[in-house]
């Protein structure tokens, strides 16, 4: 029997494209979670392998429409942009909480087998090293951000001890690029910066030319979805990344050979960069080793 997989946040940067893949990639009967209908690409309504669910994924209707025969959950509705963290945290906080607890609340009696997949930060939860981060390093979180999602990957282990149908694969997931630009969108320095370069805009770089960080295509990171989709273990954690430390300065030398010029930019400064670590690089050998 054909398994059925829910995707909350199918409307967000990292959703549009997971979503995507799964329709082309696999054979699961999917249900894509969206906030508004305006949301629902047209393409997608006209293809009845698909099911929607639109409306507050914390609402209790909502829930119960979303979670009808449903074998997966992978949960993207909870992403935060990190800049809102440089403000009031308490509002962040509330803005990136409210669908996670409820689902979580919800699941907690729930009667048939369900596997999780639940996104976090590979970029944020760490401490500032030289070396590959292990999933089996004790975390702190280097920003009000990190903090959250290692709040929320205690809370789904919890879910699984609390529900024995429940287990959950957590995915540290590091600084991804490839993905669909739009005007509101703030975050992902690769994609943005490459926009700004075509249209001869000079760069905003809020962090020291030497910041290390792991950069991987939002290609890779669906396949490492679907990689743990298929691996069940009550809870685990997985880096998920490239494996490799590429600085700014880096990308900067890399632009400029391939674009032929000269890449302007301007280096500025705000509270919340410094929350964030210098070097940051995920060892990746669990996840490459999965069946």
């Amino acid at each position: 029997m054909t398994k059925n997989i829910l995707l909350t946040g199918a409307g967000g940067a990292i959703g549009q494209h997971l979503a995507e893949f799964l329709i082309d990639n696999t054979d699961y009967n999917l249900t894509f979670s969206y906030f508004t209908e305006n949301e629902i690409p047209k393409d997608l309504k006209e293809n009845d392998r698909l099911k929607f669910v639109v409306g507050d994924i914390s609402k209790k209707e909502t829930l119960e429409k979303a979670f009808d025969d449903v074998d997966y959950l992978i949960h993207l509705a909870s992403s935060v942009n990190p800049e809102k963290f440089s403000g009031d945290w308490k509002e962040a906080y509330n803005f990136g909480a409210d669908s996670t607890f409820a689902i979580m609340d919800y699941l907690k009696a729930f009667e048939k087998p369900l596997h999780i997949l639940f996104p976090s930060s590979g970029g944020t939860v760490y401490n500032d090293s030289d070396k590959p981060h292990s999933e089996n390093e004790l975390v702190y979180g280097e920003s009000p951000y990190g903090i959250q999602k290692i709040m929320f990957e205690n809370y789904f282990r919890l879910l699984t001890k609390i529900n024995k149908n429940i287990s959950c694969n957590v995915l540290r997931i590091s600084n991804v690029y490839g993905l669909h630009l739009n005007k509101n969108r703030k975050q992902g320095f690769i994609d943005i910066s490459l926009e700004k370069i075509k249209n001869n805009e000079p760069l905003e770089i809020w962090v020291p030319l030497d910041t290390a960080r792991d950069y991987i295509h939002i290609d890779k990171v669906c396949k490492y979805f679907v990689k743990a989709l298929n691996h069940k273990n009550k809870f685990e954690i997985f880096n998920v990344g490239s494996g490799k430390a590429t600085t700014i300065k880096d990308l900067l030398d890399k632009w400029e050979k391939d674009f032929g010029k000269k890449i302007d930019y301007i280096v500025k400064n705000v509270e919340f960069s410094e929350y964030f670590p210098k070097t940051n690089v995920l060892d990746i050998n669990k996840i490459e080793n999965l069946d």
